[in-house]
């Protein structure tokens, strides 16, 4: 797979690294095919049973691979080498707030976790550039519509916004429900689930504003 849909000078990405099978794998084909692809791998572990996967299994299976220092015995040094980093739950509100709308755009899907459904939803974008809110819809056709004009922009719900919001969602003839993100609520009518920037972003990212301290900057 890997000599099929990378190139030999690519990059591999594994979102699911668990035991590092595809970094030893990109190692060694460099070893045997004289190619210089690189791979990135992700594994978040065990950490709610204190249990740090990525640094005792993973990494330390690519640093055999590496060294060629194999229980067995049998093992052979590969050229290359990997460096470990690690995430952390440090979140920016300031750089969020100081996004174009575009970006804004981006990140509300990205984010978007029904908690009420067994695994969450996921957003449909709606690429229209019409529409001044609404960015997309989910399963049951409802629309989630973003204020946002970036920064010095309307931020705000307010009830020509609102309105403005109703006009969309008949034009894209979706349900009279409304999911919308603003800076602010100004305006409170039935039929409106309203999201706050950037608390709802940050609590659907996996961040809890309320007992986790998170870097603000912002009035």
């Amino acid at each position: 797979m890997i000599q099929i849909w990378c190139p030999p000078d690519g990059t591999v990405l594994d979102p699911f690294a668990g035991s590092g099978t595809t970094g030893h794998a990109v190692m060694a084909l460099n070893e045997t095919a004289d190619a210089d692809r690189r791979f990135i791998l992700v594994e978040q572990g065990r950490p709610e049973r204190g249990d740090s996967y990525a640094k005792t299994l993973t990494a330390d299976r690519l640093q055999r691979v590496v060294t060629g220092e194999w229980a067995n015995g049998r093992g052979v040094a590969l050229e290359g080498g990997f460096t470990f980093r690690s995430l952390t739950k440090q979140v920016d509100a300031k750089a969020l707030l100081a996004m174009e709308r575009d970006e804004m755009v981006d990140t509300v899907i990205a984010s978007y976790f029904d908690s009420s459904r067994r695994r969450g939803q996921h957003l449909r974008p709606i690429n229209d550039r019409a529409f001044s809110y609404l960015v997309a819809q989910n399963a049951d056709d409802e629309g989630f519509y973003l204020v946002w004009g970036g920064v010095g922009e309307n931020t705000d719900l307010t009830e020509e916004v609102y309105e403005a919001c109703v006009e969309e969602g008949e034009k894209a003839k979706l349900k009279p429900v409304y999911h919308i993100y603003s800076r602010f609520n100004l305006y409170a009518t039935p039929g409106v689930h309203w999201y706050q920037i950037p608390d709802r972003i940050l609590a659907d990212f996996g961040l809890d504003v309320r007992t986790e301290s998170y870097t603000d900057g912002v009035d």
